[in-house]
C-alpha cells in the first residue's frame, strides 16, 4: 500500500470524487477546538489530470498550514484501475510535483514524506468498490468518534470527474458512506461544467439534493481563487474616486479576456459537448463581469451581502445573443478530432473562440458594452478585465497620455507574467489593497495595453499562490464566498443557455493557431460584433436589400409548386426566415410608419420565435404589429393557446408595445367561438380600422400533413369564404372540441409577402402529395394560397424535403 497504515483516530474523510461536498459547520471552528479534529479527503477521479496538476498541491498546503496536535488529515485519491498497476505511478508524481511554500532543506523533505505517507489509494469503479471502500471508513470513523478522542468527522468528496458522473457517484456516496452523528459532517465538491444548460442544470440539482443538502455542496470556479480577482473587491472598495468614475457616464467599455495558447488534444469528445461557451464564458468570464459590475455591499465581509448583491447583477444582465457574438476554430481542430475517431459533422460546428457582448441593464451600467472573448491556440495565454474610460475625463497636473484612461486588473502569464492591477496615472495614484505595492524587482515591458508603462501605476500582489490552494483552504474552513451557489447558478445560465445551444448550429470562422493573420480581430458596432476582415461571417441581422440566399447543395430544387424555395437545416432555416422578416420590416418602415405581420399557430413556429427573439430583438419592434393567422378556441392560459405560443416564446423578450398586440378573441365574456358572439367581426372590423390597405405585409402559413394551411382544413365550410376576413373552422375532425378561428384565404391571398414553414419528415409525404396533385383547394387548402399581388416563399428544412 502507499504510505503506512493509519490509526483509525486519523480518519477524516475529503473525498474528491469530481465535485465536493462540504460539510454544513465551518471547519475553522472545530480546528481551534479542544476536540481533536480529523479530515479525510477521498478524490474521486484522483488519478487525472487535474488532480495531478493541483488538487494534491493545495491540499499539501493545507495540511503544512493546519496541522497541529488535534488535526490530522488522510487523503484517498481513487481510480478505476487496479492499485497494484497505479500505487506506483501516484507515488512518482507526488514526489516530482508537490512544492514546499513555507519550508525548505530538511524541514520541507520531511513535510513531504508526512503528506505521502497520509495518501492512500483506492479503487472505486464498480457499486461493490464503494461499499467495501465505504463499509471500512465507517468503521474509522465510529471509533474516532467513539473512543478517547471523541473526535469531529469532516469528509470530503470531491468529484473531479466529467460531470456526467456526478449522480452516480453522490449515490454511491450517499449510500454508502453517510454516517447520522452529530460530529460527521460531509461536503462534496463539483468541478465544471454543471449542466449544458439551465435545464440539465436545475435537473442535476435537484437529483443532487436526493443526496445532499445546499450547505454541503461546493461548486468550484477556479477563476474566484486567483489572487488578482480576489483583490477587485478590495480595489473599488478604497478608491472611492475611481469606483465613482466606475458607471455608463465614464466607461466607454469593458473588456474580459482570456487567451490560451494550448488547443485540446485529447479533449475532444468532450469540447464538442462544452466548445467555448460552456467551458469558459458561462462561468470564468461571466463571473469576472459579475465582480466588476456589481455593487459594493456596506460590509466586505459579509459573503450573503456579496452574494445578494452579484445574484442582483446577474439578474440585470440581459441573455447573450447571436447577433452580438462571433465565433472561430482553430484551424487544425477538424484534424484533432479526425485523429480521436469523433463525430466529425458535429466537430466541424464546434466553437474553440468566441466574442460575445453583453449588457447590463441597471441605472449604473445601462449602454456601456461588456465584450467578453476568449479561446484556445492563441495568441499567449493571459487573462484580464479591463475598464476603458471616456475621452470625457479631463486630467489637469502631472498628464502624460491625455488619450487613453483605463483600469486593468491583470489575471496572471503573458506579457506582464505576474498578477497586476494597473492604472492610468492621469486618472490619479490608486490605494492598493493589503498584500498589494508599486511594482519594483518585477521587470515590466515598455508598453502595456496601448499605453507607455511608465504612464501607469502598476500593484504587483506580493504573494500569487494558485487558485486551487486558496479554494481549498476555503472549502476546508467552511467559507462559501468564492463557491457556486444553486440561484446563482442558474442565474448564470439564465445568461448563456441560448446562445451556448445556438453556438453549435452556425460554422465558425477558421483562424490559424496565433490568429497570425488577424482573423479574430473585431469591432463593436450598436449593438452587434462583426470581423473586421470579413464581416459577412459574423452572424448580425439583415438590414440591406440583399436578396435572401438559397442555402440548397447539389441537385435540391430551387422551387416549389411554382414558387421561390429556401432549404437548409432546421435551426438556419428558422435563421433565414426570420432574417427575410427583418429585412422586410426595415424595408417596409422606410416608407410605413407601421408594420404588420401574421402567424400562424402550433408548435412548428416556436424555433422561429425563439430565433426572433434571439438573433433580431434590436428590430424596431415598437412600429411592428403582431397578429394571428389562426387560433384555437381555447382561454389565453390554456397550453394549447396559439396566441401563448407566441408570448411565451417572442413577445417576453421584445419591446413592443401592448396597443400593437392583436390576439384572436376567442373568449368574449366567459364564451369560447360562440356562434352568438361577435369575435369574427371584432377581429376583421380590427384588421379594416388598424390596417390602411387591408394587406398584411408578412403573413407567415404552415402546412399540416392533410394539407391544410392556418386552421383552413380540407373540406370545411371557412374555405368558400369570401368576403369574410375571419372564419371559424372546426379542425380535422370536423368536431367543437377542435373548434378553430382563422383567416380566410381571402384576407391571406391579399398579403404582400407570405412564407411557408415546414418542418420535419413527417412532412414529406404531404409534400410529395402536393408535387404529384392536381387537386383544388378544398382538397388540399394550402393550393388556395395564391396572393394577388404579393408572393409565396416556400422555406422547407432538409427533413421534409429530402427522403
Amino acid at each position: 500500500m502507499l504510505g503506512r497504515s493509519r490509526d483509525p483516530a486519523q480518519v477524516f474523510v475529503f473525498l474528491i470524487v469530481t465535485g465536493c461536498f462540504v460539510c454544513q459547520l465551518s471547519l475553522g471552528t472545530e480546528v481551534k477546538s479542544s476536540k481533536h479534529g480529523h479530515t479525510d479527503v477521498v478524490i474521486i477521479g484522483g488519478m487525472g489530470d487535474l488532480s495531478k496538476r493541483y488538487l494534491m498541491q493545495g491540499f499539501y498546503s493545507l495540511v503544512t498550514k493546519y496541522t497541529t496536535e488535534h488535526t490530522s488529515f488522510t487523503f484517498y485519491p481513487t481510480g478505476r484501475t487496479d492499485p497494484k498497476n497505479t500505487e506506483p505511478i501516484l507515488s512518482k508524481v507526488l514526489d516530482e510535483r508537490l512544492t514546499c511554500e513555507t519550508v525548505d532543506g530538511p524541514a520541507c523533505k520531511k513535510s513531504k514524506e508526512d503528506f505521502i505517507n497520509s495518501v492512500k489509494y483506492a479503487q472505486l469503479k464498480t457499486d461493490e468498490h464503494y461499499k467495501t471502500f465505504c463499509d471500512g471508513m465507517k468503521i474509522k470513523w465510529e471509533n474516532l468518534m467513539n473512543g478517547e478522542l471523541n473526535a469531529h468527522i469532516h469528509v470530503i468528496f470531491y468529484l473531479s470527474i466529467p460531470s456526467s458522473g456526478y449522480l452516480s457517484a453522490a449515490q454511491y456516496i450517499n449510500n454508502y458512506c453517510r454516517m447520522k452523528h452529530e460530529n460527521w459532517k460531509v461536503k462534496v465538491v463539483l468541478e465544471k461544467p454543471f449542466g449544458l444548460d439551465r435545464q440539465s442544470a436545475k435537473a442535476m440539482g435537484l437529483k443532487l439534493s436526493d443526496s445532499f443538502s445546499e450547505e454541503e455542496i461546493y461548486r468550484v470556479d477556479h477563476y474566484l481563487g486567483k489572487t488578482v480577482v480576489r483583490e477587485i473587491l478590495n480595489f473599488r472598495k478604497q478608491n472611492d474616486r475611481m469606483e465613482a468614475m466606475l458607471n455608463k457616464d465614464h466607461v466607454e467599455q469593458v473588456e474580459i479576456f482570456m487567451k490560451e495558447t494550448i488547443g485540446v488534444q485529447g479533449r475532444i469528445d468532450f469540447y464538442d459537448q462544452t466548445g467555448v461557451m460552456r467551458d469558459v464564458f458561462q462561468n470564468h468570464l461571466t463571473e469576472l463581469l459579475t465582480i466588476l459590475a456589481m455593487e459594493i455591499p456596506q460590509n466586505l465581509s459579509s459573503s450573503i451581502d456579496i452574494k445578494v448583491n452579484k445574484l442582483r447583477l446577474l439578474k440585470q444582465i440581459a441573455p447573450a445573443k447571436m447577433s452580438a457574438t462571433l465565433l472561430g476554430q482553430f484551424s487544425d481542430y477538424l484534424k484533432d478530432a479526425e485523429k480521436e475517431q469523433a463525430d466529425l459533422e458535429k466537430s466541424k460546428f464546434t466553437p474553440t473562440f468566441a466574442a460575445v457582448m453583453l449588457k447590463v441593464h441597471s441605472p449604473r451600467w445601462d449602454g456601456v458594452p461588456f465584450i467578453l472573448a476568449g479561446g484556445k491556440k492563441l495568441d499567449e495565454r493571459s487573462g484580464y478585465v479591463r475598464v476603458v474610460f471616456k475621452r470625457n475625463f479631463v486630467c489637469v497636473n502631472n498628464c502624460r497620455d491625455k488619450n487613453l484612461q483605463q483600469l486593468i486588473f491583470y489575471i496572471g502569464h503573458g506579457q506582464l507574467k505576474t498578477p497586476a492591477i494597473l492604472v492610468s496615472k492621469s486618472i490619479g495614484q490608486p490605494v492598493w489593497p493589503q498584500g498589494v505595492s508599486d511594482q519594483s524587482s518585477v521587470t515590466i515591458p515598455s508598453e502595456l495595453f496601448g499605453q507607455k508603462s511608465e504612464d501607469l501605476f502598476i500593484g504587483i500582489p506580493h504573494k500569487d499562490p494558485t487558485a486551487y490552494t486558496v479554494l481549498i483552504e476555503d472549502l476546508y474552513l467552511g467559507i462559501k464566498d468564492n463557491f457556486i451557489g444553486t440561484n446563482h447558478l442558474l442565474s448564470l445560465w439564465d445568461i448563456w443557455t441560448d446562445v451556448s445551444s445556438l453556438s453549435s448550429k452556425y460554422p465558425p470562422t477558421i483562424y490559424e493557431a496565433g490568429d497570425k493573420d488577424g482573423k479574430l480581430s473585431f469591432r463593436v458596432t450598436n449593438n452587434k460584433l462583426e470581423y473586421t476582415e470579413n464581416v459577412s461571417e459574423s452572424v448580425t441581422m439583415v438590414t440591406g436589400e440583399a436578396p435572401i440566399q438559397n442555402e440548397t447543395f447539389g441537385q435540391t430544387p430551387s422551387s416549389f409548386l411554382g414558387n421561390k424555395l429556401i432549404t437548409t437545416n432546421r435551426q438556419r432555416l428558422a435563421f433565414l426566415l426570420a432574417e427575410d422578416i427583418a429585412h422586410s420590416i426595415q424595408k417596409t418602415l422606410k416608407r410605413s410608419l407601421f408594420y404588420h405581420i401574421a402567424f400562424s399557430g402550433g408548435k412548428s413556429p416556436v424555433i422561429l420565435f425563439e430565433t426572433l427573439a434571439q438573433h433580431f430583438a434590436d428590430i424596431p419592434w415598437q412600429y411592428v404589429h403582431i397578429w394571428q393567422v389562426d387560433e384555437r378556441c381555447v382561454p389565453a392560459t390554456d397550453k394549447d393557446s396559439n396566441f401563448g405560443t407566441i408570448e411565451e416564446y417572442l413577445l417576453k423578450y421584445v419591446r413592443l408595445p401592448y396597443f400593437n398586440i392583436h390576439p384572436m378573441p376567442v373568449e368574449i365574456t366567459g364564451k369560447l367561438c360562440s356562434a352568438n358572439d361577435n369575435g369574427l367581426q371584432l377581429y376583421q372590423d380590427l384588421i379594416k380600422d388598424q390596417i390602411s390597405d387591408k394587406r398584411f405585409d408578412y403573413i407567415v402559413l404552415g402546412l399540416g400533413t392533410d394539407g391544410h394551411t392556418a386552421s383552413l382544413f380540407p373540406n370545411d365550410l371557412s374555405l368558400s369564404a369570401i368576403r369574410q376576413f375571419t372564419a371559424y373552422a372546426y379542425g380535422p375532425e370536423h368536431s367543437f372540441e377542435t373548434q378553430r378561428m382563422t383567416l380566410t384565404l381571402p384576407v391571406i391571398n391579399k398579403a404582400k409577402q407570405i412564407s411557408v414553414f415546414v418542418t420535419g419528415k413527417g412532412k414529406r409525404q404531404i409534400l410529395k402529395q402536393l408535387e404529384d396533385t392536381e387537386g383544388s383547394k378544398d382538397e388540399y387548402p394550402i393550393l388556395g394560397v395564391k396572393p394577388d399581388i404579393g408572393n409565396v416563399t416556400w422555406f422547407i428544412d432538409s427533413e421534409a424535403l429530402i427522403d
